[in-house]
């Protein structure tokens, strides 16, 4: 055997392909990335919408996979753009994950908000993590055919390591100024989403990944916490 199909062969062995692991709402990896209605005109917008990774934007869990060497291929018979792992197994982003981040970079309401994205993850792959980030393509749903990259979205408002979530988002606060009360929060783990919510941001919980539900009902509970403040005060200044 050649050299080349010897090294052919250890690569095969090495990462062997494994049955792919399936996500618990995987219908809806198929459900398509399409806007969905605007925010209502006049209605409360948080300057920062934060979401995790594994299992709220994408699945598998990053923990699950091969990792790198991560290679992106045109699916023949779809013609859908795929990230691979060493193995082969692909990590799918959850189509609403990305709907939302291209509603947040295209509709007039969230730039005049000046609404930032940002990811907060406890992963210990933040490597492979940054990497596939810059393989994953956001439309901006102009029909122009305007993309950019899941990593591009976010910039450099990227937290990634382990612990509590208060830390991530102490730091995202401390960098960017946004009051928690002004924030939004996207986590398929309960624990993260109770931690975050002491702080003062409004926390979604979506078990099973992004879906255009968890986005509604996101803006929805984040306008209604504003309204309550608004109440509350406006009932404490009358007293005066």
């Amino acid at each position: 055997m050649s050299s080349g199909g010897a090294e052919r062969q250890k690569t095969r062995t090495r990462h062997p392909r494994r049955r792919p692991h399936r996500a618990a709402n995987d219908e809806t990896m198929d459900a398509p990335a399409t806007l969905w209605a605007p925010p209502l005109d006049g209605q409360d917008l948080p300057a920062l919408v934060c979401f995790d990774l594994d299992d709220t934007i994408w699945f598998p869990e990053l923990y699950m996979m091969r990792g790198a060497p991560w290679t992106k291929e045109r699916c023949d018979t779809t013609g859908r753009e795929r990230v691979m792992d060493a193995s082969g197994e692909e990590l799918r982003c959850y189509p609403a994950a990305t709907a939302a981040m291209a509603m947040l970079r295209s509709h007039a309401a969230f730039a005049k908000r000046g609404t930032k994205i940002a990811v907060a993850s406890r992963t210990n792959r933040g490597a492979w993590a940054d990497e596939v980030m810059g393989m994953f393509v956001v439309d901006d749903g102009s029909g122009s055919g305007t993309t950019t990259t899941m990593r591009e979205c976010v910039g450099d408002l990227v937290e990634m390591y382990s612990g509590t979530k208060k830390r991530h988002f102490e730091k995202l606060k401390a960098r960017t100024g946004i009051p928690y009360a002004d924030m939004l929060f996207f986590d398929n783990e309960e624990q993260n989403t109770r931690d975050v919510a002491t702080l003062g941001v409004t926390c979604v919980l979506c078990v099973g990944g992004m879906t255009e539900r968890a986005w509604e009902d996101g803006l929805r509970a984040f306008a209604e916490k504003k309204a309550l403040v608004a109440r509350r005060r406006a009932a404490a200044a009358a007293k005066r």
